[in-house]
């Protein structure tokens, strides 16, 4: 079952794959800013996987950088979908923001190219791809697989799941374009206050 998801075919359709699951969580960080805005009881989570500033870069431009230089393939978007999941409902995040989805989406692939590929990159080589300073990337990549309890691995009929979910969310929602401005005034104060914020993704990255 497996297989299905390790096949060339999905690096040729690398534009439409980010697309589709950049819409996706673009819309969860919009619902997620929605009800910050809306309930002043919830309080922004800031994490390391946090940006002091939202980065330039489109996220569907970014997924689609770390595609092309990684050679990762669908099941990699997949299971970055899951394990984001997963920190939201084990409360490792407070939910995706525009602050946080290009770090947790870089993480995300490179773990699950590491879990399920013989042969993959060193993490010099991933600071390189996804932008993020090596020291960083190895801080928050700890992080993160302590968040997941270390469990990585992503059953078949899961990733069938998520793919079956992806297929109908892009049939019924058009596209959306992330607007930086689109930002809670809660998150920017408290992303503002905190002192040893990590550089912006996109300042590391040359296009």
């Amino acid at each position: 079952m497996m297989e299905s998801f390790i096949c060339e075919e999905t690096i040729s359709n690398a534009k439409t794959v980010s697309g589709t699951v950049s819409k996706i969580l673009e819309s969860m960080a919009t619902q997620y800013h929605t009800q910050l805005r809306a309930n002043q009881d919830i309080q922004y989570k800031v994490t390391v996987f946090d940006l002091r500033t939202v980065p330039d870069i489109k996220l569907c431009d970014y997924i689609l950088r770390i595609m092309n230089m990684s050679k990762c393939v669908y099941r990699d978007l997949l299971a970055a979908l899951v394990y984001v999941d997963t920190l939201i409902n084990n409360g490792a995040i407070g939910g995706i923001s525009f602050h946080n989805v290009h770090r947790l989406v870089a993480l995300s692939i490179m773990i699950s190219t590491k879990f399920f590929d013989d042969v993959h990159y060193s993490n010099a080589s991933w600071s390189k791809i996804v932008g993020i300073p090596l020291r960083e990337l190895n801080n928050a990549e700890m992080i993160f697989l302590q968040s997941l309890g270390y469990n990585v691995n992503i059953q078949g009929e899961t990733l069938h799941m998520w793919s079956e979910w992806i297929s109908r969310f892009a049939d019924e929602n058009p596209i959306q374009e992330r607007d930086p401005k689109h930002i809670t005034e809660q998150s920017a104060q408290n992303l503002s206050e905190e002192e040893n914020q990590t550089e912006s993704c996109d300042s590391a990255i040359t296009l």
